[in-house]
């Protein structure tokens, strides 16, 4: 992350919809990608989303290279602006998958209900809840899981809950799987920083190894 002044390029502020376009960068951290594979992520078409683009990288957000004749882009994670945008792209994601989906929207509701701490929600759950056998979660901290569980008996899923102290107790095995598959319910900014800039968290990983 950036630890000192930095020029912010002059560049009109990208609305909201437009940070969307950095929804395919989130699970997978420092990767390049084409524009189809964003547009196809993204389920719009390429005019959109090239528009889009064009946008992040004027803001600094993103750098852009060319492989032969492809466009090629990577999340610049050293713009001052980038965590903010990151993490709104993460809070973009969540709201698409709570609209199409009213069991998660309760679930998510339930968690908001019974957990204050950091949390999220990661596996098959967070890519499709109603074909999930089990509903997996990690939260940060010392959440009364009994009370939560209870909560989300009605689903007829098992809560699969992993609770740890701190990001920095988790094994770099779990924390690819988090990455892979996730959606943030709490504690967003903490995550985002955890999953795109790692050293941040500390190094003492154990769980889920």
């Amino acid at each position: 992350m950036v630890n000192k002044l930095t020029t912010l390029p002059k560049a009109p502020v990208a609305g909201a919809t437009t940070y969307a376009a950095l929804i395919p960068f989130l699970p997978c951290p420092g990767e390049w990608l084409h524009l189809a594979d964003i547009s196809r992520a993204l389920g719009q078409p390429h005019p959109t989303v090239r528009l889009w683009l064009a946008r992040l990288e004027m803001q600094g957000l993103l750098q852009k290279t060319h492989k032969g004749r492809m466009s090629l882009f990577h999340v610049n994670l050293q713009s001052p602006l980038v965590l903010d945008a990151l993490a709104i792209a993460e809070k973009l994601a969540l709201i698409r998958k709570l609209r199409e989906s009213p069991l998660l929207a309760a679930v998510v509701d339930a968690i908001h209900a019974h957990v204050q701490e950091d949390s999220l929600i990661f596996g098959s759950a967070a890519e499709d809840i109603k074909k999930a056998g089990d509903i997996d979660m990690l939260i940060l901290g010392s959440a009364k899981q009994s009370a939560l569980q209870d909560a989300l008996a009605w689903t007829k899923k098992r809560a699969h809950i992993i609770a740890v102290s701190g990001t920095g107790k988790i094994s770099p095995g779990l924390r690819a799987e988090l990455i892979r598959t996730h959606l943030l319910i709490q504690g967003t900014e903490r995550f985002v920083r955890w999953m795109h800039w790692p050293a941040s968290d500390g190094a003492n990983n154990s769980v889920g190894e």
